[in-house]
């Protein structure tokens, strides 16, 4: 139930950024659908800081498409932050657990 909460929080919150945007009702639309059906399946990783990220919702057709069949892949926004994507076979597996949407991480990690 908490997660569901925080998907809705984020949802608006992406929402109310774009009423200054140029996306069209369609677009938003269909990009939130695209963000809750990814959700668990990525994740903000935030490297060497502990900023609070935000990303729009104009990037997950960006993450949809990344989606490799058996590898994970990552997505660069800036130095500091990448968007990690499970691979297909790992979101389809029976025994799949979604991960935490951000993690802050050193880039001695890496």
């Amino acid at each position: 139930m908490k997660k569901k909460i925080l998907s809705v929080c984020f949802i608006l919150v992406s929402l109310s950024i774009f009423a200054q945007s140029d996306l069209t009702d369609e677009q938003v639309s269909q990009y939130t659908q695209m963000a809750l059906e990814a959700e668990g399946t990525y994740q903000i990783q935030m490297i060497d800081t502990r900023e609070t990220p935000a990303i729009t919702l104009d990037l997950f057709p960006q993450i949809l498409a990344s989606r490799h069949a058996t590898e994970i892949t990552y997505l660069t926004i800036k130095p500091s932050m990448r968007i990690m994507i499970l691979p297909l076979s790992t979101v389809q597996s029976p025994d799949f657990h979604e991960v935490e949407r951000i993690k802050h991480i050193n880039s001695s990690e890496l």
